[in-house]
C-alpha cells in the first residue's frame, strides 16, 4: 500500500554525503515513502565544487548566514502552502583541519557557526512548516513520513573515544563542533526524540524510540547520528 508522498529538505546537498542522500533517495523510491518535492540546498549552487544533478529544487541557503535561511524557508513555505514540510535533514558542515595549538579564534567561530548554531537556525526558520505538516498528517505518533527533523553527527564527536579519535584526525574545530551538535540533541530529548548511533539507540532515548523504515537508502558503513524530533 502507498503512502502519501512527502516533502523533504536537505542541507549541504551539492557534494559529498548530502549529495549522495539526495541520489539515493530518489533512486530508491518505496511506495511506502514516496516523495512528492525534494528541496537540495547549498551555500554555492553554482560553485565549481557543486556536482550537477536536475530531478529537484535546488536552493540557495548559507547554514552560516541566518537571513539567507529565513529566505530559503521562506520560499519553501510558498511553494508547499498549508501542507507543510515533512522532513528536515540538517548535514551542512565544514571541516577546518587544525590543531588545538593552531586552532585560531576564527576557524573556531566560523566552524561554531555553521556546525552548531546553522542546523539550530534551520530548525527554528523551518519550523512552521513542520508544525503545518504535523497538523495535516493522519499518521499517528513519530515518523518521518508525518513531520521531523533530522541532524548528522559524528562518532569524532565522542568524547570517551576522543583518544583513537585524535591517532587518524585532528580538526579540533570541527570536532568540538560535533560535541556541541550531540548536546543539542540531547536538549531535544524533551521534545520526543530519537538519537541513532552506529546502529544503536542511546540509552537515554530509549523510551521514545519509535523504529521505523526511514533511513533504507544509508548503509551500516557509515558512521553516523541522527536525531527525530516529533512536531505534534
Amino acid at each position: 500500500m502507498s503512502s502519501k508522498p512527502i516533502s523533504v529538505l536537505i542541507t549541504g546537498a551539492n557534494r559529498g554525503l548530502g549529495l549522495e542522500m539526495v541520489k539515493q533517495m530518489v533512486d530508491t523510491q518505496s511506495p511506502l515513502t514516496p516523495l512528492s518535492v525534494l528541496f537540495a540546498c547549498c551555500r554555492d549552487p553554482d560553485g565549481p565544487r557543486a556536482e550537477r544533478i536536475h530531478f529537484f529544487v535546488l536552493l540557495l541557503l548559507d547554514t552560516a548566514d541566518r537571513s539567507s535561511i529565513r529566505q530559503s524557508a521562506e520560499q519553501v513555505g510558498s511553494l508547499l502552502g498549508e501542507k507543510g514540510l515533512n522532513l528536515v535533514i540538517n548535514n551542512a558542515a565544514i571541516l577546518i583541519n587544525s590543531t588545538l595549538v593552531d586552532s585560531t579564534p576564527e576557524d573556531m567561530a566560523k566552524t561554531f557557526n555553521t556546525n552548531v548554531i546553522g542546523p539550530m537556525s534551520v530548525i527554528q526558520e523551518f519550523l512552521p512548516y513542520l508544525r503545518a505538516a504535523a497538523k495535516n498528517s493522519e499518521v499517528p505518533g513519530m515518523s518521518c513520513r508525518k513531520a521531523a527533523v533530522v541532524n548528522m553527527s559524528s562518532i569524532i564527536g565522542s568524547i570517551e573515544n576522543i583518544q583513537a579519535i585524535q591517532k587518524y584526525l585532528t580538526a579540533v574545530p570541527y570536532r568540538i563542533s560535533k560535541v556541541n551538535t550531540l548536546l543539542i540533541l540531547k536538549e531535544m530529548y524533551y521534545l520526543h526524540t530519537l538519537a541513532y548511533f552506529s546502529g544503536n539507540a542511546d540509552h537515554l532515548f530509549v523510551k521514545n524510540v519509535q523504529w521505523e523504515c526511514f533511513v533504507h537508502f544509508w548503509t551500516g558503513k557509515m558512521h553516523m547520528l541522527f536525531c527525530k524530533l516529533d512536531f505534534k
